[in-house]
């Protein structure tokens, strides 16, 4: 495939051993869709879209020539041998490869990619960035879970790298996924920079909470954001109690409605920290109350509370 040309090709076999069974150069196009290829080549400006193949060598551009940009993008795909010279590029996603070698100017970016044999060696002024999935999955422990935001910020300064709102699949469970920086390979080694702090943001800065990856492969990890708690001083006493209900964990702002088994008893505004207090008087009938104190925003926790008569004997 030549010039300007355009291709498709699915479900071919190209397997002659020791002969290259595919070219693509000048600044041909090409698709590729289920193939088993012995030998490729993809050089000067030509572009390769590879999904669902298996390579035993592919070549991209010839050694020593800045002029050559091939790319390539892969997906799904198996590689015994993986070569690239010149100035070319190639994406990787979800493949496998055995040996990897990349010279010149090359520059190859893996997303989720894995080594099925001994692994990439990097020559020149190449270089090698790798990628991984990282699954996030939030819990929400009586609050909803749709407002939650989740950041991936750079441990070594704090800087954000990615952000996500969640996707809900339950009311206090969400997930949010992201492809995140790993490592680099160059001439001279190489440097893992994938350390990361996972924020788990409900409202800021009161509300959140964070864990520490280190990315070398794929992972899924799991945040438990801590639910709101509410105190109740005291927790018993006859009618008529003068009781403090205080609460942290709560979004700033968010008005916060209590009851007494269903009765409403009192309402304040949650501080910018997070906490609220609030007095009001305990009464009813002698028994145990449960006091639940809401935000507008859904955010809930109970107490108990035990009313008894103090009626004098005599």
């Amino acid at each position: 495939l030549t010039d300007q040309a355009e291709g498709y090709m699915e479900n071919c076999t190209f397997t002659r051993s020791g002969d290259i069974g595919l070219y693509v150069h000048g600044e041909a196009s090409l698709e590729m869709r289920n193939c088993n290829v012995s030998n490729a080549c993809i050089y000067d400006n030509s572009y390769a879209s590879i999904t669902s193949s298996v390579f035993y060598r592919l070549y991209m551009g010839t050694f020593g020539d800045p002029t050559q940009h091939p790319v390539a993008e892969a997906y799904f795909t198996n590689f015994t041998f993986f070569i690239a010279y010149a100035s070319s590029y190639a994406y990787l996603f979800n493949c496998t490869y055995g040996y990897i070698y990349a010279y010149n100017n090359a520059c190859i970016k893996m997303v989720s990619t894995h080594r099925a044999g001994s692994g990439i060696i990097v020559y020149d002024d190449a270089v090698v960035h790798r990628y991984w999935h990282l699954a996030v999955t939030v819990f929400t422990p009586q609050r909803p879970v749709s407002p939650v935001v989740v950041e991936a910020r750079w441990a070594v300064n704090a800087s954000l790298a990615a952000k996500k709102s969640i996707v809900q699949v339950g009311p206090h469970q969400g997930w949010a996924q992201f492809i995140l920086y790993g490592s680099k390979i160059n001439a001279t080694g190489t440097y893992q920079l994938g350390d990361y702090n996972i924020v788990a943001l409900y409202a800021p800065p009161a509300v959140m909470k964070k864990e520490f990856v280190s990315l070398t492969d794929d992972i899924g990890i799991s945040i438990t954001v801590d639910p709101p708690v509410l105190h109740l001083f005291p927790e018993e006493g006859e009618n008529k109690t003068v009781v403090e209900a205080f609460g942290e964990g709560y979004a700033p702002g968010s008005k916060i409605t209590i009851t007494a088994n269903d009765t409403p008893v009192a309402m304040c505004t949650v501080r910018p920290d997070g906490t609220f207090s609030v007095n009001f008087l305990m009464q009813g009938s002698p028994g145990y109350y449960v006091l639940n104190a809401t935000g507008d925003d859904g955010s809930w926790d109970t107490a108990g509370f035990d009313l008894y008569d103090y009626t004098p004997l005599c």
